[in-house]
């Protein structure tokens, strides 16, 4: 968890980096290869490497694969009833980092393997919370909206799940700028995320966003990106970020998450096992 979050992928010896790394990691190397011969990407001939699964993936869409399947194994269940639990929210997480990527390439974000780590990574809470907590509490907890669902978790525990994924993460030694990406965008549920770095603020927005759509559509609460309006959005969870972004960009944003590509790129997602990609 440590090296595939820190990793860095924009020198030159990434490629070689990330597939040593990976090769080191046998569990999570075969999950990676059942991934990439998925029924997901339909391909004709079998990957039989790491390196090739590189090479047909990209980076950063290699490394998210394997940060998710890391995860999971940090939090695996015998029980039916709360893996169910659990599988909702790996689906939100595989949901919300897909559409980081389409997103973070649309808008010409700066380093889109930092913002689909992050994104994977602001769901740890949930996870840790979902793993852990009595199933009595967790369905008290589960609430449609991320606002209600963040205090049903403050009322049951004492604190949300952004902050215990933030204390996790901590006690897992990752760096401080690490979690701070993946933790520090909970802050535009309540307020703008305060920068003088605009760039900064609109890459903490857009991971706040795909983390909220991603759970929305793997509950069912959302459709399809089709059926969601940004900039007319009246849910609590999204009042700050509409209001704190310049509307310019708000336009941008709004336009490019109505593309039938991106729409038809998550239902072939959802359509799929996710536990396969």
């Amino acid at each position: 968890m440590q090296h595939l979050a820190a990793v860095d992928l924009l020198n030159e010896a990434s490629a070689a980096r990330l597939v040593e790394l990976i090769a080191a990691e046998p569990v999570i190397a075969g999950k990676l290869l059942s991934a990439v011969n998925s029924p997901l990407y339909g391909l004709q001939t079998p990957v039989a490497s790491v390196a090739q699964a590189v090479t047909f993936l990209g980076l950063t869409q290699v490394r998210a694969i394997c940060l998710r399947y890391a995860l999971m194994q940090s939090f695996a269940q015998e029980a039916p009833e709360r893996q169910a639990m659990l599988d909702r929210v790996w689906q939100g997480s595989a949901l919300a980092c897909e559409l980081a990527q389409v997103m973070t390439h649309t808008l010409s974000i700066r380093d889109p393997g930092a913002v689909g780590s992050a994104v994977l990574l602001s769901f740890l809470g949930r996870l840790a919370v979902t793993a852990t907590t009595p199933t009595r509490l967790l369905t008290a907890a589960d609430q449609p909206d991320h606002l209600g669902r963040t205090r049903a978790e403050q009322a049951l525990l004492g604190v949300g799940a952004n902050e215990v994924g933030r204390l996790l993460m901590r006690d897992w030694a990752l760096p401080e700028p690490i979690i701070a990406s993946a933790c520090d965008p909970a802050d535009w549920l309540v307020r703008p995320v305060a920068s003088s770095d605009s760039g900064h603020a609109e890459t903490l927005a857009l991971t706040y966003l795909c983390a909220r759509l991603g759970e929305r559509l793997a509950s069912g609460a959302l459709p399809s990106l089709q059926n969601f309006d940004l900039a007319g959005e009246d849910s609590a969870d999204f009042f700050h970020l509409r209001h704190g972004l310049p509307s310019a960009g708000l336009g941008r944003w709004a336009a490019a998450l109505r593309a039938p590509e991106l729409s038809a790129r998550l239902e072939r997602l959802q359509a799929n096992s996710f536990r396969g990609y």
